[in-house]
């Protein structure tokens, strides 16, 4: 007996794209005004840090619109793969955390996920 569950696949997507897009937004949103912000994101030079807030923000919006318009998902889903990818290595590289702790896998999960829908045909 085999399970097929391909089904349920493309709500499992749209879950995943709702909270991965809400996740991102609301890290980009809470690093505003970006002048203020601090953390790890502080150690950035100012034009990568205003960067990073803009991929935070545009990003998740066009992963959304991509539900419509595939090149928007594209773009989005890349916009927070970079930014989750540039979020372990500081975390590693920069923090020190281990490389299997949550400071570390939790912005890589995120670029995983981020990099199946840069994947998505």
């Amino acid at each position: 007996m085999t399970i097929d569950l391909t089904y349920y696949r493309t709500f499992v997507l749209f879950v995943a794209r709702i909270v991965l897009a809400a996740i991102i937004f609301k890290a980009g949103i809470n690093k505003l005004p970006v002048y203020e912000v601090g953390g790890l994101v502080k150690q950035l030079p100012e034009f990568l840090r205003y960067l990073v807030v803009l991929f935070e923000i545009v990003g998740p919006i066009f992963l959304l619109l991509g539900i419509r318009f595939n090149q928007l998902q594209i773009l989005g889903a890349a916009m927070i793969a970079v930014v989750m990818l540039g979020a372990s290595s500081m975390k590693y590289f920069v923090a020190g955390s281990a490389l299997i702790s949550s400071g570390t896998m939790y912005p890589f999960a995120l670029c995983l996920l981020a990099l199946i829908f840069l994947t998505e045909e």
